[in-house]
This record gives C-alpha cells, structure tokens and sequence, in this order.
C-alpha cells in the first residue's frame, strides 16, 4: 500500500499507529518528507520504498492501493483513482475535535484494512544506533558532555503556541537549583528570533541537528518539557517523561502520547504558571522512579 503524508513532524508522528494498523496488510511505500521516512524506520512497520513528497510529479509506484492523508480540497486522490488505483481518501487533520489525532487516524485506517483498532494507542519510535549524531552537538559554551537529564525546548510552528521564553527560563533554573542538568533545543525560528543570546552565559544549546540526530539525544533524557510541538510528540513516542505546555489548542484532541506524558494547560498560553510547570516536571520524573 502506498500511503501520502506532507503534513509537518507532530502531524506524522501522530500518524504512526495508523500506518502500523495499514501495515498489517503488507508492506507500506512512503510518500512523505524525507526526514519523516527515516523516522519511521524506528517504528519497526515493514517498508519497501520510500518517495519525496517534496519531488514533483506522481513516483513510480509498485503498490495498487493507497491511502491518502490530505485536506478535503486535494485533487491527489483523483489523480491517483484516474491512474488505476483503490484510494482511501483520509482528512489529513480531525474536524469537529470529538477525538483525540491518534484515535481519528487510527480509526480511518482500521476501516481501510478491515481491521479491529481499540482507542488509546500511543505511538511509538525506538532509536536506530544510525541516529547518533557523529559530533557533539553544537553549543553555545561547551559543557563536556551531549546528554542532558532535562532538554527544554521552547519553540513550535506557531508563536501563538509558545509558552514565553521568561517563564521557561525560570523552569529551567529551578531543575537546575534541584540538580538536573539542561539542555536547550532550538529550531530555526527560535535561533531567528534570538532566543540563544537570551539563554544563560554557558547554557547547552542544541541546534542545527538532523531530526533524527534530534531522536537520538532525547531518547538518552530523562525528561523533556517544550509546548504544543512536534517535537514534544516525539519526545513522547520515545518514551521519555514529556511535559506539555498548552494554551488554546485543546489537549483532548492534540496532546502528545506516550508512556510518561503530563500536560499543563490554560485557556490561553499566558496563563499558565511557572509553578504548575515545575511541579508537573518533578512530579512525573518523580513518578517514572
């Protein structure tokens, strides 16, 4: 079966418990970003062939059937029906929230493979020894070491999701006043709006990282706290005890899922307090032994 993803890091990592259910049918070709392919090498689903959804034009393909993560408009399943193809034609986001991301996709695909699928599946990624970064990571004073007990990241596709930098900060001094260790993860955006030079003189930075690189160094954290993100998903599928913060987006539908997740939430980001964050922090570290 070929299976078409082209939405962003959350949107695919909350997608994986629906390509394990389509894959139980045999093997999958993915039509997705490069970076997220490699991804799902780590989700242990059989996979034959891998195509750049960045690429122009429709790949050769071996499969017969597909099933097409997209927004209502897309012309793609059409496309690929007028080519021969048995098309399962899946909206690429839920609509009226009444369930959780991993359940509406799930959902959807146990449909298409004639399957049973019982809500409340997490996803989950496990390392390839591929993904270690063959540097240190880069930082802004460099502390011996490229694995932290706490990375905190504080940025996500959307500034309406970011928890202020301020208030991250002070989390960040209260693990450390407890004894942890803190790593920075910045992407683009965060270096861009100049969130490096308003980090501590000699804080560990990771930055510039391949997104498997990025897998790799949080599974060997022991927690992990950033906001309404991909890469909070990802944290949470590797396993490590993820703290999320959320504003206006509803946690029923798009929180992370994974083994050890808390999320502190308010009606809007500003009015989450430092205080719950870091209780919420040490409570789960607490409660994961």
């Amino acid at each position: 079966m070929l299976v078409y993803h082209s939405g962003a890091l959350g949107d695919f990592v909350t997608a994986l418990p629906a390509l394990e259910l389509l894959s139980r049918s045999g093997p999958l070709e993915l039509w997705t970003r490069p970076s997220h392919s490699t991804l799902a090498g780590g989700a242990g689903m059989p996979i034959t062939a891998c195509y750049d959804v960045g690429s122009p034009g429709i790949p050769a393909v071996t499969a017969r059937r597909a099933f097409v993560f997209a927004a209502v408009a897309s012309t793609l399943p059409t496309t690929l029906r007028a080519g021969g193809m048995a098309v399962h034609a899946h909206s690429a986001r839920p609509g009226d929230g009444s369930l959780h991301v991993v359940d509406f996709h799930a959902a959807a695909a146990a449909k298409a493979v004639q399957t049973v699928y019982s809500p409340g599946a997490a996803p989950h990624l496990s390392p390839r020894p591929q993904w270690r970064p063959h540097r240190s990571p880069p930082t802004v004073a460099a502390d011996g070491g490229n694995v932290a007990r706490w990375v905190v990241a504080p940025g996500s596709g959307s500034a309406a999701k970011n928890w202020p930098l301020e208030r991250f900060l002070a989390v960040a001094d209260a693990l450390a006043a407890s004894g942890a260790a803190v790593a920075w993860l910045l992407g683009p955006a965060e270096e861009e709006r100049g969130v490096t030079e308003a980090l501590p003189a000699g804080a560990t930075v990771w930055r510039r990282l391949l997104i498997t690189e990025v897998a790799a160094l949080l599974a060997t954290s022991a927690g992990y706290l950033g906001n309404d993100s991909g890469t909070s998903h990802l944290a949470a599928a590797l396993g490590v005890p993820t703290v999320a913060v959320f504003g206006a987006t509803d946690p029923a539908v798009w929180a992370p899922r994974g083994p050890a997740v808390a999320v502190v939430g308010a009606p809007t980001i500003e009015g989450v307090a430092i205080d719950a964050v870091v209780d919420a922090c040490r409570q789960l570290l607490d409660g994961v032994g």
